[in-house]
């Protein structure tokens, strides 16, 4: 991983723990701990599949990230997705 990506991600996971506090903080200040919890659950639970997303080929593969192979894997499961989509509405 190259400097620049690495205080990229670095940066990344700042603002997603920042994000949680802030949900968390608003939940409590609405006067809803026992939603606080939970919420700050998922957001942690997001947090850690970014943060295990360079070490998985299947989630470079769903964030569309990595060399050609995987770039074009991620365009045609989305188009793929989008006929399904366009099929059943």
């Amino acid at each position: 991983m190259s400097e620049a990506n690495k205080h990229w991600r670095q940066g990344q996971m700042g603002l997603a723990l920042t994000v949680t506090a802030a949900i968390v903080a608003a939940f409590w200040i609405g006067g809803s701990l026992e939603w606080a919890i939970p919420a700050a659950i998922v957001m942690l639970g997001f947090i850690a599949a970014m943060a295990l997303r360079d070490r998985s080929q299947t989630a470079e593969t769903l964030y569309g990230v990595g060399d050609e192979r995987i770039r074009g894997l991620h365009l045609r499961t989305v188009a793929l997705a989008g006929l399904v989509c366009l099929r059943s509405s």
